[in-house]
């Protein structure tokens, strides 16, 4: 006779005790579901096979699996064909226990991980909830008609119930994370997360005897614009810049926010000259024309520097200067010019 739900709810949940206080935190997701399902499956007499979706688009996207071939691995499963979505009239939430998969649903042949081909006849199917919307599903397949009962179903609610709350915590960090490192306003990096990632380049630069160009951008002017159109006018022209910046960068590139109206960027593997191509193509005055936050069209422009290590300074406190001092001459040659 097998255990009741009453002492596999025990034994899984000294299970995900144990693997909670081993979880860090600041663990890629993917990871943390993968254990979860390894605990998960063991309370299954019946259960053959477990997967765990994650939603992408119209599409269930596999993140982990126990006894499918690896064939599965990149498996993307249109929602609508999912067991869930099918069983629950496209409604997606609550469990589902399915004992005769053969009655409404197509079954393909599978291969396990020993690469045996078999059919998958009875699921037990939980759908995972993130701040209200579905993040993915929890399925727990056997190769046995009438597999599962009453006492799988509280079994698979109580995993179920588990995981949300873990994944829910851990998502939760993970965005506070990355709102910690990024520039609430434009979305760039934050001069904290620049600080600290600068460093790593610096002494990788050392190492390898590598060069890259440092950039120091600030708007001119702005204090103009805020005094005769308002702050929301300024804040308006901090973005337009900040998106400017993010087109002019490579995906290698770092562009942060350093405070204020100033910005800063590590160009990795080129040449002052090719940055200064890249900003040729960026007209010296852009206009903003966005009515529905301000009734007046905005032009802007925006002056920089550029300091090369280790030609202009070994020390991120060198580079910064002499990156600094350029772009105040630049600016200071406008001013000159009556622009």
């Amino acid at each position: 006779m097998g255990l009741s739900a009453y002492e596999k709810i025990t034994q899984v949940s000294l299970a995900l005790l144990k693997l909670n206080n081993a979880i860090d935190i600041g663990d890629d997701i993917g990871k943390t579901l993968s254990l979860v399902l390894t605990e998960a499956i063991k309370v299954f007499e019946n259960g053959h096979f477990g997967a765990v979706f994650v939603v992408q688009g119209n599409y269930f996207k596999i993140i982990s699996n126990i006894g499918y071939s690896s064939d599965i691995d990149n498996f993307l499963l249109p929602i609508t064909d999912s067991f869930l979505y099918q069983s629950t009239n496209g409604k997606m939430d609550d469990l589902v226990m399915i004992n005769d998969l053969s009655t409404n649903f197509k079954i393909y042949p599978i291969k396990s991980n020993t690469g045996e081909v078999s059919i998958i006849k009875s699921s037990i199917v939980a759908p995972i909830y993130h701040k209200d919307s579905l993040y993915g599903t929890l399925g727990i397949d056997s190769n046995r008609l009438n597999a599962y009962d009453e006492n799988d179903l509280i079994v698979m609610r109580f995993i179920r119930d588990n995981i949300q709350t873990i994944i829910s915590n851990q998502l939760t960090f993970l965005e506070r994370s990355n709102q910690a490192l990024t520039d609430h306003m434009t979305g760039l990096y934050n001069r904290h997360f620049f600080v600290e990632n600068f460093n790593g380049i610096l002494e990788r630069a050392k190492r390898y005897d590598e060069c890259f160009c440092l950039a120091m951008f600030d708007l001119d002017n702005l204090k103009a614009v805020n005094d005769s159109q308002g702050h929301l006018a300024g804040d308006l022209i901090i973005k337009a810049l900040a998106k400017t910046l993010q087109k002019l960068a490579r995906r290698s590139d770092i562009v942060a926010r350093f405070g204020g109206d100033e910005f800063i960027a590590i160009f990795l593997h080129c040449e002052p000259e090719e940055i200064e191509q890249r900003l040729a193509q960026i007209p010296l005055e852009s206009a903003i024309n966005d009515l529905s936050q301000i009734p007046i069209e905005l032009k802007y422009s925006f002056s920089y520097g550029i300091a090369v290590y280790p030609k202009d300074g070994q020390a991120s406190s060198d580079l910064v200067n002499v990156a600094d001092t350029r772009m105040y001459d630049q600016k200071s040659s406008k001013d000159v010019r009556g622009n």
